[in-house]
């Protein structure tokens, strides 16, 4: 979308520096010093592409969410629904910003080192024997959540303590993750980076109010 003589031109971006994930080495540094007109950058395919992604998403999730009248609706998805959409719900929750920012810079400051692919083996390995080990248990027992199965099975106190820590670390790594989702969309257009911190985070929390 974005051609040779678009990146080289008119390199006048807003700084911004941060260190490629993974590494240590201080080379490793990317440095933005650039700022851009969002006419040279973004230009109408980019836009059709990127609303489109986003009006799609907000439709498939609009038709897949049925109603949240119980916990179990909430959690569970009142077991209702397809196979499929449970498959992708989980892939597009592992997948966020660090992924599609940070892989790729990894991979980049390792020198061209696909060896994080072996993640997606081992990935595939836990899928099945939490498919098999402890969500068959889970759905037998009428269990929401580890949480609540570690309450039920030692103590409410536990579950209460893994709780609190769990809520704790989601808060520090949600805040990383629009934080790096934030970068380019500042980088493609004029608005600030608080604003692309606002923008990200309404459209979370919206696709979290629709289920």
């Amino acid at each position: 979308m974005l051609s040779d003589e678009d990146v080289a031109a008119r390199y006048y971006f807003r700084k911004v520096d941060f260190f490629i994930e993974g590494s240590t080495d201080r080379k490793s540094r990317v440095s933005f010093t650039r700022e851009m007109s969002i006419h040279e950058w973004f230009k109408p395919l980019d836009w059709i592409v990127l609303f489109g992604y986003l009006g799609l998403t907000t439709w498939v999730g609009h038709r897949m969410r049925g109603r949240q009248a119980s916990i179990s609706d909430f959690f569970a998805g009142g077991r209702s629904l397809p196979w499929l959409a449970v498959s992708g719900s989980i892939v597009a929750t592992e997948i966020s910003g660090v992924t599609f920012i940070g892989v790729p810079g990894g991979v980049l400051a390792a020198g061209g080192d696909f060896t994080y692919l072996i993640w997606a083996l081992g990935s595939i390995l836990g899928r099945v024997i939490v498919g098999f080990f402890f969500t068959k248990v889970f759905y037998e027992e009428n269990v929401y959540s580890p949480y609540d199965y570690m309450g039920r099975r030692i103590k409410p106190q536990l579950r209460t303590l893994a709780t609190v820590f769990f809520t704790i670390g989601s808060i520090l790594a949600q805040s990383v993750r629009v934080l790096v989702a934030a970068i380019p969309l500042m980088i493609v257009t004029p608005f600030s980076f608080e604003a692309c911190i606002l923008l990200i985070g309404a459209f979370a929390i919206g696709w979290t109010l629709m289920g």
